[in-house]
Formats: structure tokens, sequence, C-alpha cells
């Protein structure tokens, strides 16, 4: 007897899921972001001396630690969102959200206004679009399947949890 047929048969066993590619789009764009504040962090830490000495102590420490701390954030969040966790669309939107406005704060309390100004009609719409990306992606139908949390409360597919009985 075919082994796939038993499989697909028994209702109870439910194959993982694939994974949709707007939530593959929205992985990548998480993951470019964090490969950048990743970049931000070394690039602080291997010019450390040079900046102190040019930039208030301060500034310097505030790229480290926010490099440090969106690369952090953007791997958990990447490995949530590749791997279809239930806690994933929630993150994602709390994570993103709270980007775009550490990103608008920066950009008016720290940045020199005449170069980041003429820019900001581009900056509002890459925004826009980034946050209608992550809500297309995390609220169709595939994607909503792709995160569905398991009856027993794990994060793990259903099939990971029930062993197949043998005919």
């Amino acid at each position: 007897m075919n082994t796939n047929k038993q499989k697909s048969s028994n209702p109870v066993f439910q194959p993982r899921r694939k994974r949709p590619a707007s939530v593959t789009l929205l992985g990548m764009l998480v993951l470019s972001f964090t490969a950048f504040y990743w970049l931000r962090f070394y690039e602080a830490a291997a010019s450390w001396k040079t900046l102190t000495t040019r930039l208030p102590e301060s500034i310097p420490l505030y790229l480290l630690l926010s490099g440090f701390l969106w690369g952090l954030a953007g791997v958990i969040l990447f490995q949530g969102l590749w791997r279809g966790t239930g806690w994933a669309p929630k993150w994602t939107q709390i994570v993103i959200t709270g980007f775009i406005i550490y990103y608008w704060l920066d950009r008016l309390l720290l940045a020199n206004r005449h170069i980041w100004q003429p820019r900001t009609s581009f900056i509002i719409g890459l925004c826009l679009l980034v946050i209608s990306l992550m809500l297309w992606s995390l609220n169709n139908k595939g994607s909503k399947l792709f995160f569905e949390k398991t009856a027993n409360g794990n994060d793990q597919p259903l099939s990971q949890h029930i062993r197949m009985e043998k005919p």
C-alpha cells in the first residue's frame, strides 16, 4: 500500500504547510533590515576609537546599541516568520511598528534635517509600503493557515506531536 496515501487519508496527520510567498517576501525584508543593523553594530564596534575621538561618546554608544538591539530583534523575528511560529504575526506587527516609530524619532531628533528633509515624501511612501506589505503578508488566508497554532498550544505543526500508527 502506498504510504503517501495512508498519510494523506489519515485526518490526524497534518503535514507542514508550505510557506506562502508573501511570508517569504516579508521575511526577506526583515532579513535585509537585520543585516543592515548588524552591519551598523559591527561598524560602530570596529570604528569605536575613531568615532569617540570625533563625536560625543553617546553617539557611538547609540550606534552600537541600536545596531545590536535591532539586529537581535530582526534575527528572532526572521526565525519566527521563517518557521511559521504562532507568535510571529503579532510580534511582526509590534516590531515593525516599533521600528517605524524609532526610525522617525531618530530622524527628527538626531539626524541632520538638511540631509533627510528632501527625502521625506519618499520615506513616508516607503513606510506605507512596508506597513501594507506587512498587513497583506500576515492577513491573507495562506499566511493565517501557515501561522496557525496547534490544538495543544505549541508552535509546532500537529504532525510533529502525533506519532503515526502503523497499520
